[in-house]
C-alpha cells in the first residue's frame, strides 16, 4: 500500500548530457566559427555604419548617444537578418555552418529560437554595453571553454553546448 504520508518522489537522470552520444566540437572550430561570423558582421557594419549612417572615420569619435543607439539596435537587426533563419531551422550561425558545428540542448535537440536568443546572445550584447567592465565579463564568457564540457558562460544560462552538426 502507498504511504499517502511519503514525499514525493521522481527519478531524475543526474546527467543529461549522458543521454545523448553526440560529439563536442573542437575549441578550434568554435573559434574559427566566431571568426567567420565576425568578418561577416565587420563587414555588414561596415556598410551600416559608413553608407546608411553616413558617417566618416573623421567622424566616428564624436558619435552621439543616439547615434551609437541607433547602430546597436541595427547591429541586432543585421545579426538577426544574417543567422535568424539558419538558428531557427538548424541551431547554427554562418560560421557554424561553414565549421559543420551546431548549437544544441543538452540532450541533442536544436533549441527553440526566441528562448535561444534571449538567453544565448543578448545577455553577451548587453553586457558588451557597459565600458570597460564588459569587455572583462566577456573575456571570461570565452574562457569558460577551456572547462571539460566546453560550455562558456552564455552556454551554461542558455543550457546549450556547441556540438558536431554530422
Amino acid at each position: 500500500m502507498d504511504n499517502p504520508y511519503a514525499p514525493p518522489q521522481s527519478s531524475i537522470d543526474q546527467n543529461p548530457t549522458a543521454a545523448t552520444t553526440s560529439v563536442l566540437a573542437s575549441r578550434w572550430m568554435r573559434l574559427l566559427a566566431a571568426l567567420v561570423d565576425t568578418v561577416i558582421g565587420a563587414g555588414v557594419s561596415m556598410v551600416l555604419i559608413f553608407v546608411i549612417m553616413g558617417l566618416d572615420l573623421k567622424g566616428l569619435g564624436n558619435v552621439s548617444m543616439a547615434t551609437q543607439a541607433q547602430l546597436a539596435v541595427m547591429g541586432v537587426v543585421a545579426f538577426l537578418a544574417l543567422h535568424g533563419y539558419l538558428l531557427a531551422k538548424k541551431g547554427q550561425t554562418i560560421g557554424k555552418l561553414v565549421c559543420d558545428i551546431r548549437i544544441a540542448k543538452l540532450d541533442g535537440n536544436i533549441p527553440e529560437f526566441l528562448p535561444l536568443i534571449l538567453k544565448r546572445y543578448l545577455p553577451v550584447w548587453l553586457v558588451a554595453q557597459i565600458p570597460v567592465i564588459g569587455g572583462l565579463l566577456n573575456l571570461v564568457n570565452v574562457l569558460f571553454i577551456f572547462r571539460s564540457d566546453k560550455r562558456c558562460v552564455h552556454d551554461l544560462i542558455a543550457g546549450t553546448r556547441v556540438i558536431k552538426a554530422s
